[in-house]
């Protein structure tokens, strides 16, 4: 996967689980009852959400450290500029 999709990705995904997680927490407003986010489909998604989440930000966490390690001329780019790496790969994602 592409870094910028990853990034990308992994955002959504928190922000999915942190709607979720007030969902859940929630206990004014039209949930008094506390029943909002009870149910077993609110229970599975948020627990399947968290674990992409959390899988999809290792993922990110070791695509970076293999670019720092590596000796490829992108990583030597990422290393010296990270923001000029990662615009130039969302650049080559988007145009080819």
């Amino acid at each position: 996967m592409k870094f910028v999709t990853v990034a990308v990705l992994m955002s959504l995904l928190w922000i999915l689980f942190d709607q979720l997680n007030r969902l859940r927490t929630a206990n004014d407003g039209c949930c008094r009852d506390n029943s909002c986010g009870q149910r077993q489909w609110d229970s599975m998604l948020w627990k399947i959400t968290l674990a992409l989440s959390i899988i999809i930000t290792l993922f990110m966490v070791y695509k970076i450290y293999q670019l720092l390690m590596s000796n490829e001329t992108t990583a030597k780019m990422f290393r010296r500029n990270p923001a000029k790496a990662v615009a130039v790969e969302a650049r080559e994602m988007v145009f080819g």
